[in-house]
Parts: structure tokens; sequence; C-alpha cells
């Protein structure tokens, strides 16, 4: 078999809401899931034997089974007979524990590729299935659209599409356990604040969008790192129409309707951050 590459695209959470916390351990959330073109390529190719390889060009990927990749190869490899080597080359674009999904996308655009390539026709709903015992987020990568998801993220409605639209990330470079954030987080205990959301959404409206869109796990986060809340104040005085910490941080992203604008934030934040990124929405 020839090496398949393929794009694993990020995520930007356009509102979110840490609910409640559950029985289970886990929280309720409710919150709008949108792809965007920031992506990480996938080099994947058949190998002898049952292993997996996992390479990498960034040195934090962890090689080893605690990789996401690798329990989504765990997992499909129960429905297939005869042997299952695989390597994975992760071309790592999208910067890691930022709060845009980058082990969940990379993880669910492998399976999709495992589920081709070995013939398991697994349909989407049933891996998605295998997906939400994964990660919160994976699920979403099966569906792709602009999703209100709500449950631990894995209850998915999608709505109008977002697509088109112009975004700036910055990533200040620090990681931020999504694990500490949900522990210190305060759960809004509501689960009705998104209406105006999605209708800043479905109108085209980004001031109505900026007027109601949140993420309460800003408080948490800006309280460990300064700099993500002078991040987000310094993306809507450049002229951002509407600005957010995606997930639990610490990646900012602003999105510009004005491209001069958008230029000269970029060369702004560009002086102070590495990394800082153009994309759109998808």
């Amino acid at each position: 078999m020839k090496e398949i590459i393929i794009k694993s695209y990020g995520k930007i959470n356009l509102s979110l809401d840490v609910v409640r916390k559950r029985e289970d351990g886990y929280h309720d959330i409710d919150t709008i899931m949108q792809r965007i073109s920031l992506y990480d390529n996938l080099h994947i190719k058949r190998i002898s034997g049952d292993d997996l390889i996992i390479k990498s060009n960034n040195k934090l990927v962890p090689l080893d089974n605690t990789n996401l990749v690798y329990k989504g190869w765990e997992k499909l490899k129960k429905y297939k007979k005869e042997a299952t080597g695989i390597e994975i080359f992760i071309d790592k674009k999208i910067p890691m524990a930022a709060g845009l999904a980058g082990g969940s996308t990379n993880v669910a655009s492998f399976m999709a590729v495992l589920n081709k390539i070995w013939n398991l026709n697994l349909k989407n709903e049933e891996l998605m299935q295998i997906g939400k015992t994964i990660g919160a987020d994976v699920a979403y990568f099966f569906d792709g659209r602009t999703c209100r998801a709500q449950g631990i993220g894995e209850i998915l409605t999608p709505i109008k599409e977002f697509k088109g639209y112009n975004v700036l990330i910055v990533n200040n470079g620090k990681d931020i356990s999504s694990k500490y954030v949900y522990t210190n987080i305060k759960p809004s205990g509501q689960n009705d604040k998104m209406t105006k959301v999605i209708e800043a959404i479905e109108e085209n409206n980004l001031e109505k969008l900026q007027k109601y869109g949140y993420n309460n796990m800003e408080e948490v986060s800006f309280n460990l790192y300064k700099d993500i809340e002078i991040i987000k104040k310094d993306m809507l005085e450049k002229g951002a129409d509407f600005s957010l910490m995606s997930g639990s941080g610490p990646t900012v992203f602003g999105i510009f309707e004005d491209l001069d604008k958008l230029y000269k934030a970029e060369k702004y934040f560009k002086e102070k951050y590495k990394n800082v990124y153009i994309a759109k929405t998808i």
C-alpha cells in the first residue's frame, strides 16, 4: 500500500459553557464547535506485523500508547482479523495542549483512514460512538460541520454553517491542562445561554456574536496566565469583530472581516509570539 497523506483539521469553540459536574466525574458542556483550516498532516502506511509505529516532527508528541491515535488503533483492530501493522507520521502544525483539539482530530482522521484501508465498513455513527470513548471532542470530527455539542461533547446538533470567515489564531506557547481547568472551574448551572449565540451565527452577525459569545473557562485560564487575557484584549483593539479563548486555552482567536486589520494584527502578534496563524472557518 502506498503512503496515504491526509489533512487533520483543528477546531475553535465559538462559545463554551461548562454547565455542571456529573456523577461520573465528567462535566456537561454546551458549546459551538467550528472546524478551521489549520491542520496537521498525517502520513499513514501499512507495515508488516501487528504493531503501530508513531513518529512525529514534534518531540512533544507521545509515541507510545498514551497517544490518542494509539487508542483509536487499539479500538479498531478488534474488528480486523488479519495483520494490523501501521506506521503513522504526525506532521504537527496545530499547537499542542492549546484548546484546538489537535489530538482529537488526529485520532478521528486516523480512524477514518483505518476504516477504509482495513475494509471495516463501519458507519460514521459507529465511528462516532467509538470515538467518544477515547475523548470528548473526538466524535465531532466525524461530522465536522458547525455543531452545537452538549453532554460531554458527544451530543451533536448541526446548525447553520459558519464557513469562510478569516480567523487569526494566537497561542502563547504555554500548556494548559484541561483537567486543571475543569477541576478549578465554577460551572454555570445553566443550559440555555446558547440561544443568542446560535441566533448570531444564523444571522452572520459578528457584532451580536461578540455581545453574547462567551467561554466560562476563561476565568480559570486567565488567572493561570495573564497574557491570555491581554491577547484577547489586544485582539479586539486591533480590530477583531469577535474574539474568544478556544477550549481551555491558551489559544485565543479573532474573527476579522477587514483583511487590512487582520494582517496588521498578525504582524503585531508575530512580534510577541511564535505561534500565530491565519486560517479560515471551514
